[in-house]
């Protein structure tokens, strides 16, 4: 018996580490409340009937919400005058509670306050410390983001506030690979459709701590600037001023300078021109025309111009048209013309 009970202590020790070494990169962020938030264009407060009952976390909506809202957590929604956060957003007429609803059973009023998107991505891929799962590279503003947090803005008439709710990531500096604990993370607040609002935080790129972990916003605006991350604008360009300078092209176009300066534009080949895109070889698809009003081509009477062939004959024949003419005589491109 005493055997059975060491050997489930040490059971219990090593569930205890096991567990701490896989969620010993997870970082919790406070809430916060985001003062003088006014961004323009937002969608107005819903509201209606939700079924509710005393002790549950499951929000019955009357009126069904937009079904890209599905799978989005973190928005404020007031039952019956009380204010609860949205764990998720279950279906396009169910919510999600973040904590269990205290309150008389049956339906109740409901008001959903508008909301941006608090969009985090990962800047590099990465696998956490601990972790079986990889972090995804993700481009600002795409739909391949790491975490997705809705943001709710409620106004009390004289000030607008951003209700940030809690939010956790992995830290960057102790990935698995070396070579990769310099990642660094992006957020920024986008809205509902897809469009920036702004970036958040100090920088535009951060990174979190495995150790001395941050546990605010602010914190990690502190962490970020103490760190080696470059901080004279004239020495380094961040991921936003690259993608302004570098422009997102088509397939099958180059750039150009447009301006003096150091900003690309997209070049668009015309119908007499084509590009091999796996050589990247650029082709004349069609010949140029010749203005055989003003001038006589040496090409069209047998000049060659290669530095071999003699083409005295040639541009006799070639000069005596454009004299009789009275044109300009054009001769193909290449050598001088040889003559014996």
């Amino acid at each position: 018996m005493k055997k059975f009970s060491i050997y489930l202590v040490f059971l219990f020790a090593l569930l205890v580490s096991l567990t701490s070494a896989t969620f010993g990169s997870d970082i919790v962020i406070s809430p916060l409340q985001q003062q003088n938030f006014r961004p323009s264009n937002l969608p107005p407060i819903r509201s209606g009937v939700a079924g509710v009952t005393n002790g549950s976390a499951n929000v019955v909506l009357s009126t069904p919400v937009q079904s890209t809202w599905a799978g989005i957590g973190g928005f404020v929604v007031e039952l019956a005058g009380v204010s609860y956060t949205v764990a998720n957003t279950t279906s396009t007429t169910q919510l999600t509670l973040t904590t269990t609803y205290a309150g008389i059973t049956g339906s109740v009023s409901y008001r959903i306050f508008p909301f941006v998107l608090l969009r985090i991505y990962a800047l590099s891929t990465f696998q956490p410390k601990g972790a079986s799962y990889i972090v995804q590279q993700g481009s600002p503003g795409s739909a391949s983001w790491y975490k997705q947090v809705g943001v709710s803005v409620i106004s009390d008439g004289s000030n607008s506030t951003a209700y940030i709710p809690q939010m956790t990531l992995d830290a960057t500096t102790d990935a698995v690979n070396p070579a990769t604990q310099n990642s660094r993370y992006f957020a920024g607040f986008y809205r509902q459709e897809g469009g920036l609002i702004s970036a958040y935080l100090c920088f535009e790129q951060f990174r979190l701590p495995a150790t001395t972990t941050p546990t605010s916003w602010s914190a990690i605006c502190t962490f970020n600037q103490t760190t080696t991350q470059p901080n004279d604008p004239t020495t380094y360009y961040t991921a936003r001023q690259l993608d302004d300078r570098w422009r997102a092209c088509s397939q099958g176009q180059s750039y150009y300078f447009s301006s003096t300066g150091v900003r690309l534009s997209c070049l668009t080949y015309g119908s007499g021109l084509s590009l091999d895109l796996n050589t990247g070889t650029l082709s004349a698809t069609a010949a140029a025309t010749l203005d055989t009003r003003t001038f006589v081509y040496g090409a069209a009477y047998g000049m060659v111009c290669d530095g071999v062939t003699n083409d005295q004959a040639a541009l006799n024949s070639a000069q005596g048209a454009a004299n009789a003419a009275g044109k300009r005589l054009i001769l193909p491109a290449g050598l001088p013309a040889r003559h014996p």
